[in-house]
């Protein structure tokens, strides 16, 4: 593979020939520049034919018309065929910093063709009210039938209903211009078959579906719920690779076998990376975001040997003796920590110092103790409390955790201590005495939560001083609520 290099590219699911020129190979980091090039054939593009092929012009939906360039690693796939050689017909007018995959060209290109065969109409509206927000809304909360979206007085590219819907796949097969859709609270036994729209993003809560066919479009798979125990998820052949969002490592089975780059875990759950190595080892990016969450087998990771990129924010549970050293991960480029345990941040500082790497607020003992059992974590989502809310409850169990740690390891005489502890339970229960003047949003179940996380910041000092006088007569003296 050198510069000027053509070679076509043929997808199975879309049975069309396209064709990329490499435009500059960096084999000092594995990487080279591609250029799609003009070509969407039922036959392969000829090496009597290079002297007529013209690059790509992508100008659909938001594009405004430009050539499509991409960053690949040097691996070409070997479903890629030898055209020929000629001069590289286009450079990049800026450096060329995200990687992606070798399959992109021909989802452009199919996207780019789609978009040629919509009305003229509809090409020229969309394009006249996204150049003016005020006008343009690309999104729909709720409709009835084809008819409420056709009627709709702006284009319409997103939608996102609930229940079920016996009309709106038959209607998204013939629309093209709808390319991202959320779905959720489904009767049980749904099947959602895809493989004939241009969805790039697919949303869903996973309730009541039996089964997904995916099409040779999608970017993005997402459960914002749990993933059904028994949930079919059905691909194109050889289906370009897609990024997979899910809460938690429960049912990672589901996608074993589909060409899924990235993994993003984010929710409240425990994650298994034994899961991930078993049924996803071929991902290049890794997310794991915590709230914050805990992390069993993270050894595992040094399984993924194709891992490029690595975040993990909120996660603990894991030591730096968990943790792979760089030989353990060969394909490792970029690694992101933030919130994770101390002695994971020291090992990753020292050992990955020559990589792209960010690293903030490694977490000492303490801090886990006070802020991974806090009450008011649980908060966070409640529909009824508001995120301000829980957010400064969290941060007030944290401090005066804190401070009775302190007081605790300080260890002074009975009269001292229970003085300080009295401070501390005024200052707890004026706080939510503020914080529910304005608006009054604690009730009785509210405030029974309240209650039990007192009970446990003075716990430790049971057999040392008066807890009940603090919490029967102080905190129920004081509170407003």
């Amino acid at each position: 593979m050198k510069k000027g290099d053509v070679f076509n590219y043929y997808n199975k699911g879309k049975k069309k020939y396209t064709a990329l020129q490499i435009v500059e190979t960096f084999h000092e980091k594995n990487q080279c520049i591609l250029l799609a090039l003009y070509y969407w054939n039922d036959e392969p593009l000829k090496a009597t034919d290079l002297n007529t092929i013209k690059p790509f012009w992508r100008n659909h939906h938001n594009w405004k018309g430009e050539y499509d360039f991409m960053l690949c690693e040097d691996n070409m796939p070997n479903y890629y065929t030898f055209v020929g050689n000629r001069e590289v017909l286009a450079y990049p007018d800026e450096e060329l910093s995200k990687v992606t995959s070798w399959s992109y060209p021909c989802l452009q290109i199919s996207l780019q063709t789609a978009w040629d065969e919509l009305p003229e109409s509809f090409r020229t509206k969309y394009k006249s009210q996204k150049a003016n927000d005020k006008l343009f809304a690309d999104h729909i909360a709720e409709m009835n039938s084809g008819i409420d979206i056709d009627n709709y007085p702006v284009v319409v590219t997103e939608i996102e209903v609930e229940g079920e819907k016996d009309w709106l796949i038959d209607y998204i097969n013939t629309h093209h211009n709808i390319t991202k859709l959320i779905w959720e609270n489904n009767p049980e036994g749904t099947i959602i078959n895809l493989s004939e729209t241009r969805i790039i993003e697919f949303k869903t809560d996973g309730k009541g579906i039996k089964k997904i066919i995916l099409n040779d479009y999608l970017n993005e798979l997402a459960f914002f719920g749990d993933v059904p125990d028994n949930i079919e998820i059905v691909a194109q052949p050889m289906n370009r690779s897609f990024r997979l969002e899910t809460r938690n490592t429960n049912n990672l089975k589901a996608f074993k076998g589909l060409n899924i780059s990235s993994l993003h875990m984010q929710g409240k759950a425990t994650f298994d990376m034994k899961e991930v190595a078993t049924y996803l080892p071929q991902i290049k990016e890794l997310r794991i975001w915590g709230s914050p969450s805990y992390i069993t087998n993270m050894h595992e990771i040094a399984a993924l040997k194709s891992l490029s990129w690595l975040t993990i924010n909120e996660i603990f549970g894991f030591t730096a003796d968990n943790f792979p050293a760089p030989v353990e991960l060969p394909a490792i480029k970029s690694i992101w920590l933030h919130s994770i345990p101390e002695d994971v941040a020291k090992k990753v500082k020292k050992e990955y110092k020559n990589y792209d790497l960010w690293i903030q607020k490694g977490r000492k003992p303490e801090w886990l103790e006070a802020n991974l059992n806090n009450p008011f974590r649980d908060w966070d989502g409640d529909d009824y409390i508001l995120p301000a809310h829980a957010k400064k409850s969290a941060a007030l169990y944290a401090k005066l955790y804190a401070q009775a740690d302190k007081l605790l390891k300080q260890n002074p005489d009975t009269g001292t201590m229970l003085k300080e502890l009295e401070e501390m339970v005024k200052v707890f229960t004026l706080e939510f005495n503020k914080m529910d003047k304005r608006k009054p949003w604690i009730d009785t179940v509210i405030r029974e939560n309240i209650y039990d996380a007192l009970l446990l910041l003075l716990k430790p000092f049971k057999d040392k001083v008066n807890t009940i006088y603090l919490t029967d007569e102080v905190f129920d003296s004081l509170r407003d609520f």
